[in-house]
Formats: structure tokens, sequence, C-alpha cells
């Protein structure tokens, strides 16, 4: 699939199986989950599949809704975008069983340049049960892996965020109100320059 994007309707569900093929988008958003109960899970029935997003100008997978939006993400690879892997937007839940996001950077210089795996705001769940966040950068911000401000964030299992690099928060920054349950999983070899390589709380 190539060109615009893909919208997850109001109250519909989705099934969206890479079967070794590419997503790519060239437009601001290239998948959008919107509306109250619009569900988007994405799998990977072979190895080796990726959702890309090129050398676009904004976020690559990007929830939106008033009420709980969710994503589950089971395979293939997020990685390209130039401003968040993933945004998380009001209320919506996220989880990862497994797949990686990675090779994403937020370079945004005005507004959102924090968080280049996954940026999350507002009353927001990221979850991680498998899966990895890896290789991700937010240069100018904070959160290299991932950036919260006022949600939840859980990590268990053999879940790894790893080689992501920042301001703050190499590997998680928490602020405004965040929270965290984190009992199992790796947060490895990530990179601050100013503080918290692994984790940031502020």
């Amino acid at each position: 699939m190539e060109g615009g994007f893909f919208k997850v309707p109001e109250g519909a569900t989705v099934n969206l199986c890479l079967n070794g093929h590419t997503l790519t988008g060239n437009t601001s958003v290239t998948v959008s989950i919107r509306g109250t109960g619009a569900t988007l899970n994405i799998c990977d029935c072979q190895s080796g599949n990726v959702i890309t997003y090129g050398n676009i100008d904004e976020t690559g997978l990007w929830t939106k809704s008033n009420t709980a939006g969710n994503c589950n993400l089971n395979g293939g690879v997020i990685t390209g975008a130039n401003v968040h892997g993933v945004k998380l937007f009001k209320t919506s839940n996220f989880n990862m069983y497994g797949g990686n996001i990675a090779g994403n950077t937020s370079t945004d210089s005005t507004v959102e340049k924090d968080g280049g795996g996954i940026y999350a705001e507002g009353s927001n769940r990221v979850s991680m049960y498998g899966g990895s966040i890896t290789g991700n950068t937010a240069p100018d911000g904070n959160g290299g892996g991932l950036s919260l401000y006022n949600g939840e964030f859980n990590m268990n299992g053999s879940s790894r965020i790893e080689g992501n690099k920042t301001r703050n928060g190499g590997g998680v920054y928490l602020e405004e109100g965040s929270g965290s349950d984190i009992s199992g999983g790796y947060i490895t070899n990530n990179t601050a320059t100013e503080n918290g390589g692994g984790v940031y709380v502020g």
C-alpha cells in the first residue's frame, strides 16, 4: 500500500496483516486511528515485514480519540518517521505484543520535539508485553524511545527498550502525573546527553 493515509473510523475494528508487504505513506499521517472505539490490530504473518513511513514530515501511526481508541501491534517494524513513530493523543491504548518501533527521529524544533519512538499526550496507556523500541532519537527533546505526559506506562515480559538517544530520558521519559509499572523486560544501552540515560521521571 502506497500513497495517502489509511484511516480506521469510529467504532470499527480493522485487522491489518502485512503478509510480506510494505506500507509506505507520503502524507503527514500514514495510519490514523480516529474516533470512539476504533481498533487496529497489526500482525506479522511473515518475517521481515515493515511498516515504513519514508521521508514524511509528521507521524507514522497516530491514534486520536475522545474515548479509548486502540492499537495492538503484534509484528512488523514501524520505522522512518520524522516526528514520531507512534503518536497517542487524548485517551488511547497502545499495546505491543511483538514487532519493533525502530529508527524514528523526532525533529520538530517548535512543538513536538519529544518522543522519537512513541509520543503520548493525555490519559493514554502504553503497555509492552513483548516487542522492542530501538534506535530512535529525539535530538533536541526528551524521551528517545518513549515520551509520556499524564499517562500510564506498563512494561513486562520480554520487552526491550534499547539504543535510543535524546536529551533527558534516553529510553523512557515520564512527566506531568505519568505513572509506570515495570515488572519485567529490559531497558539497556540508551543515551541521554543531560539526565536519565535509561528512565527519567520528572
